[in-house]
């Protein structure tokens, strides 16, 4: 409104100039209220609600942070909440809160903040955004917080249990493996007690039966007994082929070059008793010949390669195979593979519990209780290949795992 004069400057009159305001208004009431809900949700959420300016530091009081720190507004504000967190998570919490500033980026963390009521620190989930003005500047932070320390400490309490128990499935694993190596040598010393039965007892009464045999002949020899010297020339015939057959599997049993020698030089014996005994021409390769120090070890891997071999003299229709040794750093490799008939895998693991013995799936069995495996390759008309892998275990390893077990 304002006077309205003529040329003489007198006021004839007023103008009045009405200007709808109501959309304005409208605004400052829906302003008003919608800080009103802000403060409302502040004042009563149970999460801690937080902002801050563009550069981060705390100008405005928070309710719920004081209520849960005990902090005051003086000694939170600017960069004095980061003294309510856990000295530990103090430089981390600090440093991300820093990052996310300066690149504008949403902030998700975790840390342990003071709890005043329990007077402990617990742990929080924390996220932040920023609020951004028309023109794209930064007007300021928005930050909520959320006590997440009996989760946090369920999922401790989880992993604690998934560690013991995955320690305790190691452990037991282990044990399971170490009793599978010394039933390998308690195998092994049995073939050897048997060998030495056979060579020392058995072999010794059949060559003196043998002796005694030959004395009878030679006195018989003077005399007209033909079908007595007949009769006793077929039963010394019978105990030479006793005698052997018992020094055959004496050395079947327990070859002595497997305890005097490494592997590659037993496999090279055992090359020569299948060309002898069962005509298989086997050709032995080493590309690094396995240094492998137990012997219980060397033990298996020798009747793994002998079954396997047998295998392939009894199933394969073929007179020739191949054994290739090498060695890395962690393990040992070894294949047996040759171009005979081949055979259905899923067939051969169907029928497996007809075929009892130490066959395929038994020597699978028993590489894997020692920490090894075995791969097979097989089809129909295509020939067979096996290949086995252990860990190396070094003397040192036994020795720990003897004095473990004891």
């Amino acid at each position: 409104m304002r006077p309205y004069r003529n040329v003489d400057d007198r006021i004839d009159g007023v103008v009045i100039t009405f200007i709808d305001i109501t959309d304005r208004k409208r605004f400052e009431e829906n302003l008003r209220a919608s800080e009103e809900r802000f403060r409302v949700l502040v004042d009563t959420s149970a999460q801690i609600i937080w902002t801050t300016d563009a550069e981060g530091a705390a100008v405005e009081d928070s309710p719920s942070w004081r209520s849960y720190t005990g902090q005051t507004y003086e000694q939170l504000k600017g960069w004095g909440w980061a003294q309510a967190i856990e000295p530990g998570d103090r430089d981390q919490a600090q440093a991300t809160w820093r990052q996310a500033v300066e690149t504008v980026a949403p902030l998700h963390n975790e840390f342990r903040l003071y709890h005043a009521p329990s007077r402990e620190y617990r742990w929080t989930e924390v996220r932040a955004g920023a609020l951004c003005a028309a023109d794209g500047t930064i007007r300021g932070w928005v930050g909520m917080m959320s006590d997440t320390n009996e989760q946090k400490l369920a999922e401790q309490a989880l992993k604690d249990i998934n560690e013991t128990l995955e320690a305790r499935v190691q452990e037991r694993t282990q044990q399971v493996r170490d009793l599978a190596s010394r039933l390998t040598m308690a195998e092994q010393e049995e073939r050897r007690r048997v060998s030495q039965v056979l060579h020392d007892d058995l072999q010794q009464l059949l060559y003196g039966l043998q002796m005694r045999l030959r004395m009878a002949q030679d006195k018989l020899k003077t005399q007209d007994n033909g079908d007595l010297q007949e009769l006793l020339a077929g039963t010394q015939a019978w105990v030479v082929q006793a005698i052997e057959t018992t020094r055959q599997v004496t050395v079947d049993l327990s070859p002595p070059i497997l305890k005097r020698e490494g592997l590659v030089d037993a496999l090279g014996w055992l090359k020569r008793q299948m060309k002898q005994l069962h005509g298989l021409d086997v050709e032995v390769s080493a590309l690094q010949p396995p240094d492998i120090l137990d012997e219980d070890m060397r033990v298996l891997l020798f009747q793994v390669v002998r079954e396997l071999l047998f295998n392939v003299k009894k199933h394969a229709n073929v007179d020739q195979a191949r054994v290739e040794l090498d060695q890395t750093n962690a393990q040992v490799v070894i294949r047996v593979s040759d171009s005979g008939d081949g055979f259905d895998l899923a067939v051969m693991e169907a029928q497996q519990d007809e075929h009892p013995g130490f066959g395929l799936f038994s020597i699978r069995e028993r590489l894997r209780l020692l920490g090894g495996h075995m791969e097979i390759d097989a089809a129909p008309g295509t020939g067979t290949s096996i290949l086995v892998t252990v860990p190396l275990k070094r003397e040192a390893e036994k020795e720990t795992s003897q004095a473990a077990s004891q």
